[in-house]
């Protein structure tokens, strides 16, 4: 449910940004696994096994495939196993910019916001706008 917006302002959900998130936890519900943190990934055959620490002690999960979605400084050598090479990628030094590992581009989001009067209300001949 949106909360009510003023035109040319950015909406957002009444509990804030936290709601897509709670939403798919409730929908997933037991698959989603909080408190988790990869420490190991080995394959065998076509078969991968991805070792947790987890709240309850550790625990391995089989797999046919994996997607990370971890911050390479995270990542560590957890995935040298089946992908060498990995750690050191990770953690390699790029000295043109004088930093380590994989480079994230900062992001920024601007968000500007006129009153409509500010317009000309013309029609254009590229039927833009």
């Amino acid at each position: 449910e949106w909360v009510e917006f003023e035109y040319g302002n950015p909406g957002s959900f009444k509990r804030g940004l936290s709601t897509l998130p709670n939403a798919i936890k409730d929908e997933l519900q037991d698959k989603v696994k909080l408190e988790w943190k990869l420490t190991k990934v080995e394959k065998k055959g076509d078969v991968y096994f991805a070792t947790y620490d987890t709240p309850a002690g550790q625990t391995t999960v089989t797999a046919k495939t994996i997607v990370s979605t971890m911050p390479t400084h995270a990542m560590g050598d957890v995935m040298e196993p089946v992908l060498p090479g990995s750690a050191d990628l990770f953690t390699r030094e790029r000295k043109i910019i004088n930093r380590n590992g994989v480079y994230y581009p900062p992001v920024a989001a601007v968000t500007l916001a006129y009153p409509k009067s500010t317009f000309k209300d013309i029609e254009l001949s590229n039927e833009f706008g």
